[in-house]
């Protein structure tokens, strides 16, 4: 437990955390404790959530349910529902967390629980900001501010943390710098590393939507540097990982790629396939940036069987989305490209990602246009246009602007 409190499940600590977790399972089980081990049950699923690992998650977390809803009362039912909450809200059932965080929320005001109770709030907020609604979750943000106590540093620490992030998302930067700046400061106030490495990794990447490239280079490798006192090796590669794409946004291909592949032996070798398969796909980007069409189609592939292997989803839209555009505007293959893009579009319904759904839209609907079905690509364009003027998305404007204007010229509607 004092790891969980101080590291807040650092990622170069979560093996040692589940051994012991485990170890305390085995025993508590022997004792027939039947509150310690579910407990426990609930902590190994609060770390598998952390993984990303949500079918062991839900395992622990079936085992734990009878005892805390149908049996306990006060602050463990409380926190049980505050973690439902959470695996809800990365499984995108969104009615579903909000309905068990309103529930934490108020077991824990009736029996004034204010630790457990400013995270179920701290943490409902954040759910907000996940489905993209940022001026609720920083209204929320602020109310659990008032609530806290002169003493409650770390909390405040986080909460400007992600006051600041909601506010990135939005891209008001200047309000971002503002409340990370502020979370900086705080959290070196209390030596909290594993928050200070993710601030500095937030205003590296502000800097990098800014078009300070050097500035954003220097902050990701003060992050490495933390990230060496603290053993997070695959935090690391993360960070070299960034560093490739700061370089690649630079127009230099060469240099994105070095650290793209430096981040990869990392990533391989300490639990960060996800992220080594980000790195294989943007690899495959930038080898189409220097015209080595061959060898992007290699490393798109190298990503698609590494996402298949660790069945992830939103990864696998992505390189899907790869494929199909290098067979459309590459190999000049509509028939691949559309098999690539109608896979995309199947898992992006399933797992509710609009804008992996509009992607494979757009290549479907070049396919359908190719094949004289005009219709059908004005039909499953044109929605998706109000949405993306809102977000201020220019390039999938322009291009689908560019599909629907032939559409309307196959269609004989010249005006």
């Amino acid at each position: 437990l004092i790891h969980n409190q101080i590291y807040d499940f650092g990622q170069s600590l979560i093996y040692t955390l589940m051994e012991y977790f485990m170890l305390a399972y085995d025993l508590y089980k022997k004792q027939e404790n039947v509150l310690k081990t579910h407990l426990v049950e609930s902590k190994v699923a609060h770390i598998y959530i952390k993984k990303g690992d949500f079918d062991q998650a839900n395992i622990y977390i079936q085992l734990a349910y009878p005892y805390f809803v149908l049996q306990n009362i006060g602050a463990n039912k409380g926190s049980f529902y505050s973690l439902l909450g959470m695996f809800y809200m990365y499984q995108y059932e969104f009615d579903k967390s909000i309905a068990a965080y309103d529930t934490a929320i108020t077991i824990l005001d009736k029996f004034e629980f204010t630790g457990m109770l400013h995270t179920a709030f701290a943490n409902k907020a954040a759910m907000y900001s996940h489905m993209g609604m940022s001026e609720k979750s920083i209204h929320m943000y602020y109310e659990v501010l008032d609530r806290l106590a002169p003493e409650d540093t770390l909390i405040r620490a986080t909460l400007f943390l992600n006051i600041g992030t909601a506010y990135h998302k939005q891209a008001n930067v200047d309000s971002a710098l503002f409340y990370y700046n502020h979370a900086l400061i705080l959290n070196e106030s209390v030596a909290n590393k594993e928050n200070i490495t993710r601030i500095i990794n937030n205003i590296a990447i502000v800097h990098k939507q800014q078009a300070n490239y050097d500035e954003a280079i220097k902050y990701f490798q003060q992050s490495i540097e933390i990230k060496k006192e603290l053993g997070d090796l695959k935090g690391i590669g993360t960070s070299l990982m960034n560093i490739g794409a700061v370089f690649g946004t630079m127009g230099n291909h060469e240099k994105a790629i070095m650290y793209y592949l430096k981040s990869i032996n990392i990533l391989l070798k300490h639990d960060g396939l996800t992220s080594a398969a980000m790195a294989f796909n943007n690899i495959g980007n930038n080898k189409l940036d220097l015209e080595d069409t061959d060898s992007a189609y290699i490393y798109f592939f190298k990503a698609l069987h590494l996402r298949e292997k660790i069945q992830d989803n939103r990864g696998l839209i992505t390189t899907y989305i790869s494929l199909a555009d290098i067979y459309i505007h590459e190999y000049d293959n509509i028939d691949s490209a559309y098999f690539y893009a109608s896979k995309a579009l199947s898992l992006a319904n399933e797992i509710k990602d609009g804008f992996g759904k509009l992607k494979a839209e757009i290549v479907i609907a070049r396919y359908n246009v190719q094949n004289g079905n005009y219709k059908k690509a004005i039909d499953l364009l044109k929605p998706s246009i109000e949405f993306l003027e809102q977000q201020q998305m220019h390039a999938e404007l322009s291009e689908i602007f560019e599909i629907l204007s032939k559409s309307y010229e196959g269609l004989g509607d010249y005006k």
